[in-house]
């Protein structure tokens, strides 16, 4: 196994950064497991109500207006 050559259950020694960019099996396993099982969420949500991050709702209606 990979992860075994460089590291042991016995061994005090943690895992360097050195050490994962060796394991290339472990880093192609790693990118796998993100893109089938994503940190975040690929549905949209929906809110409930209007929220408005860094405008004014008076802005945000003049945008609209543009459209």
């Amino acid at each position: 196994m990979e992860v075994t050559k460089f590291w042991s259950p016995k061994s005090e020694e943690l895992l360097t950064g050195d050490m994962l960019k060796e394991m290339k099996y472990v880093e192609v396993v790693a990118f796998e497991v993100l893109r089938f099982r994503p940190p975040t969420p690929m549905v949209p949500h929906l809110t409930s109500e209007d929220t408005y991050v860094g405008m004014r709702e008076s802005d945000f209606r003049r945008i609209d207006a543009l459209i």
